[in-house]
């Protein structure tokens, strides 16, 4: 071994960690591993500027020490890539066939590539909405209809004596923890208005859509709902709102471009098109599965539901403060309106949520504060315009038996909401079959 052999090696090896020091910064992670190529979690963001820094340092004390290094030869070093290569290929082999026949399907659902899920499949983009349910999608028990609403088959053209109900609303109305059609809250209310009341002559459609806020409920009611002539319009709203007011005060706006962007699918970083990597890397919280949010969520929308809210230093109750329900109101009253000019009443109701579900985010203080707000405020604007009220977070139990979450019911708890609506409705006497009115027509005169 010469010295001039020691000195290449050690110039090379130092300029090697220098150089990555240098090149592997935050844009080139982002690359690699994030999805949506904004990275925004500050603890990593400082773990690669700190690994930068040492890398350089490395670098720098390899040059400047008075040590001797050799480079692997040409054939040391084909065996050891040939090793590393042999690895990868069968670890990239075994993962595959680990979660394509043996994995659980949670397991799937964490380390899947989103297209490569059902769920992929279940929301499209809208040209007016941002998105809405695939039509005709289907999974075990869950349908989408033909016209993309939750259930079975309904037309457009009521038959004669018919009374719809249209419900309108985010996750909480679709029913995202009950697999089965036949058991979400809208289904259970048109079974106990049907069985329990005689009510036979009687539609229930599931308009309520996963990530709704009433922005996008507005729109689907003015340009998807009234479709079906609906006699009686119910509207539950509340926690996706809140989301909507979490943001930069300079980012709220009237049309909620501060939360919602178009559809945008989100680009694969480059690491998860490996199955092997992409398991590691989720494992160590490295990259995450995309969501639907990661579909419609502006930039500007930088958290989600966090006690200590994400991307931002100021106490969120600041910004709940700065961000008034003013567009809630604006839009609940838009919604009144458009049921009423088309021929229907319109049921407003309380939003029921669970304090039994430890570590929720309906637990933060912030979040409870916004839902009691939201609540006086629907119960401000039933009586404002005159309509139907029903406070369903008073009758509502808390009881865990119910809940999937700290907001959505499981199979018990929509039965039993829907228990409460029907008998509401038909004690406040909302059901008039002889009132039931056609779809609009229009003739030139």
């Amino acid at each position: 071994m010469n010295l001039s052999t020691d000195k290449r090696s050690k110039y090379i090896l130092g300029s090697f960690f220098i150089l990555l020091g240098l090149v592997v910064n935050i844009p080139v992670f982002e690359f690699l591993l994030v999805a949506d190529r904004n990275l925004t979690s500050p603890s990593v963001t400082y773990g690669i500027i700190a690994g930068q820094i040492i890398s350089v340092l490395i670098g720098v004390y390899i040059l400047r020490g008075n040590y001797r290094f050799q480079l692997p030869s040409p054939g040391e070093l084909a065996v050891l890539l040939g090793s590393i290569l042999a690895f990868f290929l069968l670890g990239e082999v075994g993962t595959r066939v680990w979660l394509n026949n043996m994995a659980t399907p949670e397991k799937q659902q964490k380390y899947y590539l989103f297209s490569e899920l059902e769920d992929s499949a279940r929301y499209s983009k809208h040209h007016y909405l941002t998105y809405f349910p695939t039509p005709n999608y289907s999974n075990g028990n869950t349908r989408h209809n033909s016209n993309g609403f939750r259930g079975k088959e309904i037309s457009p053209t009521k038959a004669p004596g018919v009374f719809r109900i249209l419900t309108i609303g985010g996750s909480t109305t679709y029913t995202s923890e009950v697999p089965d059609d036949n058991a979400t809250y809208p289904a259970r209310l048109e079974q106990y208005l049907q069985r329990n009341y005689g009510y036979h002559q009687l539609e229930v459609i599931n308009a309520g859509v996963v990530g709704y806020t009433s922005w996008e409920s507005l729109v689907n009611l003015a340009f998807r709902g009234i479709d079906f002539a609906p006699d009686l319009v119910i509207i539950y709203h509340n926690t996706n709102d809140v989301h909507s007011r979490l943001i930069d005060p300079g980012t709220y706006k009237s049309d909620n471009s501060g939360r919602r962007q178009a559809w945008t699918a989100p680009n694969n970083p480059a690491i998860e098109y490996s199955a092997f990597l992409r398991i590691i890397t989720r494992s160590l919280g490295l990259t995450r599965q995309v969501k639907l949010d990661d579909f419609i969520n502006a930039p500007t929308f930088k958290g989600n539901t966090r006690k200590s809210y994400a991307g931002y230093t100021v106490d969120p109750k600041q910004l709940l403060q700065e961000n008034p329900p003013e567009y809630l109101q604006r839009n609940l009253e838009s919604m009144i309106a458009i049921a009423r000019i088309h021929g229907a009443d319109v049921l407003l109701s309380t939003f029921a949520t669970t304090s039994k579900i430890p570590n929720d985010y309906t637990l933060y203080p912030h979040y409870q504060l916004a839902h009691d707000t939201h609540n006086k405020l629907i119960k401000v604007v039933a009586k404002k315009h005159q309509v139907a009220l029903l406070d369903f977070a008073s009758q509502m139990p808390e009881d865990k038996k119910y809940w999937a979450d700290g907001i959505h019911v499981n199979e018990a708890g929509a039965a039993l909401k829907g228990q409460i609506f029907a008998r509401f409705i038909h004690e406040n006497g909302l059901i008039n079959i002889d009132s039931s009115r056609t779809k609009d027509n229009f003739s030139d005169e």
